[in-house]
């Protein structure tokens, strides 16, 4: 309650809201996303996850009532199956099932991807670069937790539109 009060989060959400979206960020957000991913309906009405969403709405709607929002080009880092690759195409839709986090740094994704050694032989990296343009599908939860991670969090089922896609294979001769 103190880090709350201090950090004037007050100003921007109610407590439930900043400790939901902090609970996510520093220690639940594994096990939500793996229970998400697993795609059952009711996963997406549990408690956790409804809460969250509710939080994320609330924040990203605080936001574009004070004209907070700017349009902004956003990045992810993640190791995909190569396989998954197939379903994606140019102009089509990729929507994912479990919240998905960005940042506004482009290293900052660097972390999240591995080596090209690393890599198994099924796997790829894959850098998004998202054109953040609509106000009302994802919330900068970096300027409510005042982490200067610069991190943007878009809720389940948030539906993207691809505009390009570039496999970039490595081959050692």
């Amino acid at each position: 309650m103190n880090e709350y009060n201090q950090s004037a989060a007050y100003k921007k959400c109610s407590f439930i809201d900043w400790y939901t979206i902090r609970d996510y960020q520093y220690s639940s957000h594994a096990y939500l996303n793996n229970m998400l991913k697993l795609g059952t309906n009711f996963n997406h009405h549990h408690p956790l996850v409804k809460q969250l969403t509710q939080a994320l709405m609330h924040l990203s709607l605080l936001d574009n009532y004070n004209n907070k929002f700017t349009p902004t080009m956003l990045y992810r880092g993640e190791v995909r199956k190569l396989s998954d690759m197939i379903y994606l195409k140019v102009n089509g839709p990729y929507t994912s099932t479990s919240c998905f986090s960005t940042t506004a740094e482009p290293d900052g994704v660097i972390p999240f991807l591995k080596e090209i050694q690393s890599l198994a032989d099924d796997e790829v990296n894959v850098l998004y670069e998202i054109q953040h343009t609509e106000p009302l599908v994802g919330a900068n939860i970096s300027d409510l937790l005042k982490d200067d991670q610069q991190e943007v969090l878009f809720w389940p089922k948030t539906e993207f539109i691809i505009t390009y896609i570039n496999i970039l294979t490595i081959i050692e001769v």
